[in-house]
């Protein structure tokens, strides 16, 4: 390696140090106010066994797009959230439920109602897309 790419590779190391020790750094739990956060231990009781519709949200802290879009979904939560129960589960925390759900691209986002997936999308979706998608499937309901 020539001494300019030894140089980049130190300013890299350097940034991703100052990047981890910022204490608003992407490797913590993005906090929302409408959303119950899922563990493996809880899911069945949140999820499996919980009455009427379910919206959870599969991402990481390290996932630009799943960060992105965690306060879109908020947003939606704090609307539908009479109809609607919103939760999040971090795939770096509880990877067994991401194996269970085949979850392979986040963000993932699953519908399940009574406890049964009935919908989902993936990849970063703003609040309109999110509400959009979200008052289709509340209109399908019946035929789930």
């Amino acid at each position: 390696m020539s001494k300019y790419g030894k140089v980049w590779v130190g300013i890299a190391f350097l940034l991703v140090l100052v990047y981890m020790s910022n204490p608003g750094c992407a490797l913590r739990s993005v906090e929302t106010e409408h959303m119950t956060d899922i563990t493996e231990a809880t899911f069945a009781a949140e999820v499996d066994q919980a009455a009427g519709l379910v919206l959870v949200d599969f991402w990481a802290p390290w996932c630009g797009p799943c960060r992105a879009m965690m306060p879109e979904l908020d947003a939606v939560a704090a609307d539908f959230g009479n109809r609607v129960r919103f939760a999040k589960v971090n795939i770096d925390e509880h990877p067994g439920l991401a194996e269970r759900f085949n979850v392979s691209s986040i963000p993932q986002v699953f519908l399940f109602l009574n406890g049964q997936v009935v919908s989902s999308f993936s990849g970063y979706h703003n609040r309109t897309q999110i509400q959009d998608w979200l008052e289709r499937q509340l209109t399908r309901k019946d035929e789930f």
